[in-house]
């Protein structure tokens, strides 16, 4: 059974596994506040997807990247520090996500936990 509580946001990917097109409106988040080193590597991350562009926050790592899916689907160009103004508006909208959602974060930097919100 659904459990609304368990499910603050989100859009049903079926009509797209069943192989039909949909129009692409808002843009997708994804939040990793947990490691997973056996899948998606051990830093924790927030991403947001939003027409042909894609950036990464690495906050355990203070560090952003942007693609540009379009163009580099395998995302080997970071073009964060060619697109300062459009790594600021996505970012923006991450924090704002963050916050709407109450995402928890966990900041790991030297050695030390930080619990945080945005």
């Amino acid at each position: 059974p659904l459990r609304p509580e368990q499910h603050l946001d989100g859009v049903s990917f079926l009509p797209v596994l069943k192989g039909k097109r949909t129009k692409r409106g808002k843009p997708l988040f994804w939040h990793s506040p947990l490691a997973r080193p056996q899948h998606t590597g051990d830093a924790n991350c927030t991403v947001i997807r939003e027409g042909d562009w894609k950036l990464i926050d690495w906050y355990d790592e203070g560090r952003l990247e942007l693609f540009n899916i379009s163009e580099d689907l395998s995302e080997k160009n970071d073009l964060s520090d060619k697109m300062p103004e459009k790594v600021k508006e996505l970012y923006q909208k991450i924090v704002a996500w963050r916050k709407d959602v109450n995402a928890f974060i966990k900041v790991r930097r030297n050695k030390s936990e930080i619990k945080r919100g945005e």
